[in-house]
This record gives C-alpha cells, structure tokens and sequence, in this order.
C-alpha cells in the first residue's frame, strides 16, 4: 500500500468516528428532550378557569334597608393555591354591619386553599347613597400557585340598583277644625 492510500484510509475512519460521534451527541439530547418532556408533563399546570368568584345579591335595593352580599370562591383546579387573599372594594357610600367571617378591613386573609377547597364570606350592610345609580362592589381574589413563585389574582364584579323607599302620602284632613277641639 502507498502513504496516499493509508492517508486516505486514516481520513475516512476518522469522518466514520466524528458522525458516530455527532450522531451520537444528537440522540443523547434528544432522549434528553424527551425525558424532560415526559417528566415535567406529569404536573398538571395551573389555568386561570381554574378559581372561580361568584358575588350573590338582590340586583335592586331600596336605599337604607339592610342586605347581603354573599362571596363564594372555590379552588376547582389541580393545583392548591398558597398566601390567599380576598380583597373587596365596597360601593359608595356601603355601610358595613356584619361580616363573616370577621375583619378589622377590607381584606381577609384565607391562607391555604386546598385542591376542590371553598369557602364564602358574607358582608352584610346598606346603601346610604344616591338612588336610581347602579353601585358596584368589586372582589379580588390574589394567590400564589403551588407550583408558580408568582402571584396570581381572579377579580369579579357586582352591581346592584339603589331604589328610593316606597312612601305612601295620605292627602285626609279634617274639613273644619276649631279651636280647643278634641280630635280622636
């Protein structure tokens, strides 16, 4: 054999070794991929379909008279959510007698809401404000995913009409009246 042959022999093992060895670097991260894929697939992500709000009350009320809000949230997701809060921001001129349960402010701090978990706060009160103008009283709900390190928050709104009391004007009067009459 001549030095060109051995030369030209040497070369193609050599490119036989370098695509072994590219091939073989390219399915080393592919099955990487793939493992990555399967292993983080099995945490179920959290949506954000996932927490549901829901406000209860009457859609009309007459200015003064007490009533209810009734505040329903749920954790319908996969996931529990950590450090939760509900926030509310009331009508004007909303005159809070009672809320379950009870809070100093604005806010009750809920904790932990477990997978499927619920739960509900009542703010009972009245309207002492403008009538025949719609009052909107808006509720946020901020957590902290499980799996997420950052917060999240589901915010749902309600409205109601503030209506004047019904009065009742009777127009009767005595038709002569004297001095030191006794009326019974």
């Amino acid at each position: 054999r001549s030095l060109k042959e051995m030369i030209e022999e040497e070369r193609r093992a050599k490119k036989k070794r370098t695509a072994f060895f590219f091939i073989f670097v390219l399915a080393m991260f592919v099955i990487a991929a793939l493992s990555g894929f399967i292993y983080f697939s099995q945490f179920k992500p959290y949506g954000n379909d996932d927490v549901v709000v829901e406000i209860d009350a009457p859609e009309k009320i007459i200015i003064g008279e007490t009533f209810e809000y009734v505040i329903e949230y749920e954790n319908k997701g996969n996931v529990a959510l950590t450090n939760s809060k509900l926030s509310v921001v009331y009508p004007h001129g909303f005159m809070v007698e009672k809320t379950e349960p009870e809070t100093g402010n604005h806010s009750w701090e809920l904790g932990e809401l477990d997978l499927y978990e619920r739960g509900e706060v009542v703010i009972k009160g009245k309207i002492i404000d403008t009538v025949d103008v719609e009052q909107k009283l808006s509720v946020t709900l901020s957590f902290y995913p499980e799996n997420f390190n950052s917060e999240f928050s589901h915010e749902q709104n309600y409205s109601v009409l503030v209506e004047q009391p019904h009065f009742e004007i009777l127009d009767s009067h005595l038709a002569n009246v004297g001095v030191g009459q006794n009326l019974n």
